[in-house]
C-alpha cells in the first residue's frame, strides 16, 4: 500500500476520523453536523463514564473501568482539540499538498512512494488492532448474550467489564431496555473515541512521514546546488536555483508549524497521562495476580498497547528531528564560505531557521522523541 501523491486518501480517512471537512455545500454542512454529534458523544460518554466509576467506588472500580477513564479523558482532549483546529489542519494538509505535487523527478516519487507506504502499513496496522480489539471485547459478547437470551435459561448477562456498576446500582444487571441501551451507548463510544484517536496516528504517521521525505529532497536539492555553485558560480541559474530553495524551506517552515498546531496538545496529553496510565496497569496487574484471570489479561493487554503507542509516538518523533538535523548538516556541507555575501546572507538565514530540529511539542512542553520515552520508564520503574 502507498499514498496518494495527491493525499486524496489522507483526506478521506481524516474525514472518516472526524478530523477535518473538507465538503462544500449541502454535504459539507451535513457531514460538520455528524461530526460535532460525535465529538458530543466522546465528550458525554467520557462523563458518564468517571461518573459511574465514581458512584461505583474508586478502589474497586480502578482495576477494572481504569482503561475506560484514561482513554476516555485522552480522547476527549484529541477530539475537542481537532474540532477546534479542524481549519488549520485542513490548510496543513493542503499545504502539504501542493509541496508534495511539485516533485515531479522520477526519483523524489520514488521516495515519496517508499516513505508512503511506511506510513499507510502502520496506519493498518495500527487500526487493525483497535478493530480486533473493539470486535472481540463488544461485539462478540454481545451476541453471546443474545445467544444465552434466546437459547437457554439465564437471566444474568454476559459482558467483560464495562462502567454500567454506577448507573445500574449493581455488578450484576438483568437483561432490560436500560442495560442494552446503556450498553450500546458505551459502545458507541468507545467506537468514537476510537476513531478520535485514530485521527491523531494518522496525522502523526503521515505527515512525519510526508514531512521526511520533503526534507530529505531538499538536503539533495542543497548539496546539488552546492555543487553547481562549485562549477559555475555565481550565475542566473544558480541564483534561481536558490531562491526555489529558499521558497521551499519557508513553505516547510510553514508545515512545521503547522504539525505542531494540529499534534502538540494531543501529544502534550500522551506525555502526561501515558506515564500514569502505564502506573495504574502495572500496579493493578500486581493486585489482580491470582485473583481475577479475565481482568489480568484486559490491563496486561491496555498495558502493551499504551506502552507501545507511546514508543511508537517517540520513535516517530525521533525520526522527523533526526531528519531536520541531516537537512541542517546538507546547509553546512556546502561551501557557503567561500561564496559571495549576498549569497551567504540568504543561506545563513536558512541555517538560523534550521539549526532547531523540527520537533513535535506543544509551547516548548512534551517533546516527541525517544528521550521522553526513557524519562517515563525510568519513571516508572
Amino acid at each position: 500500500m502507498e499514498g496518494k501523491r495527491d493525499l486524496s486518501d489522507v483526506v478521506l480517512l481524516l474525514t472518516i476520523f472526524g478530523v477535518i471537512n473538507t465538503n462544500k455545500g449541502l454535504w459539507g454542512k451535513i457531514l460538520s453536523v455528524i461530526q460535532l454529534v460525535r465529538l458530543i458523544v466522546v465528550l458525554t460518554g467520557c462523563i458518564v463514564c468517571n461518573v459511574s466509576v465514581y458512584l461505583t467506588g474508586i478502589k474497586d472500580s480502578v482495576p477494572r473501568f481504569g482503561i475506560f477513564c484514561t482513554f476516555g479523558i485522552i480522547t476527549s482532549l484529541q477530539a475537542t482539540h481537532f474540532w477546534l483546529e479542524r481549519h488549520g489542519i485542513t490548510e496543513t494538509v493542503f499545504n502539504l499538498k501542493s509541496l508534495v505535487l511539485k516533485r515531479n523527478e522520477p526519483k523524489h516519487k520514488m521516495l515519496f512512494k517508499r516513505l508512503s507506504k511506511l506510513g499507510w502499513l502502520a496506519i493498518c496496522g495500527l487500526t487493525s488492532t483497535f478493530l480486533i480489539i473493539l470486535f472481540f471485547y463488544f461485539i462478540v459478547p454481545l451476541f453471546y448474550d443474545t445467544y444465552l437470551a434466546i437459547f437457554t435459561d439465564s437471566i444474568e448477562t454476559f459482558s467483560l467489564p464495562i462502567p454500567y456498576d454506577g448507573i445500574l446500582g449493581t455488578k450484576h444487571p438483568r437483561r432490560s431496555l436500560l442495560y442494552y441501551s446503556i450498553v450500546i451507548y458505551i459502545s458507541i463510544w468507545v467506537h468514537c473515541s476510537a476513531l478520535a484517536s485514530l485521527g491523531y496516528f494518522t496525522l502523526l504517521y503521515i505527515f512525519v512521514a510526508y514531512m521526511c521525505c520533503e526534507m530529505r529532497i531538499m538536503s539533495e536539492n542543497i548539496s546539488d546546488w552546492g555543487e553547481l555553485w562549485k562549477q559555475f558560480g555565481t550565475t542566473n541559474e544558480t541564483i534561481s536555483s536558490l531562491k526555489t530553495i529558499i521558497r521551499d524551506h519557508q513553505e516547510l517552515l510553514r508545515l512545521a508549524t503547522g504539525l505542531r498546531d494540529a499534534l502538540g496538545l494531543p501529544s502534550l496529553v500522551y506525555s502526561i497521562l501515558g506515564p500514569m496510565n502505564i502506573t495504574l496497569h502495572s500496579y493493578t496487574i500486581l493486585v489482580l495476580i491470582e485473583k481475577d484471570f479475565t481482568l489480568l489479561v484486559i490491563n496486561i493487554v491496555a498495558l502493551i498497547t499504551w506502552v507501545y503507542a507511546l514508543l511508537f509516538c517517540c520513535v516517530v518523533g525521533e525520526i522527523l528531528q533526526m531528519q531536520s538535523l541531516k537537512f541542517y548538516e546538507s546547509l553546512c556541507e556546502i561551501p557557503w564560505y567561500e561564496m559571495p555575501s549576498s549569497i551567504r546572507r540568504e543561506l545563513n538565514l536558512i541555517m538560523f531557521y534550521s539549526i532547531k530540529p523540527v520537533a513535535i511539542h506543544y509551547k516548548g512542553y512534551g517533546y516527541l522523541n525517544l528521550h521522553l520515552f526513557m524519562e517515563v520508564m525510568s519513571t516508572i520503574s
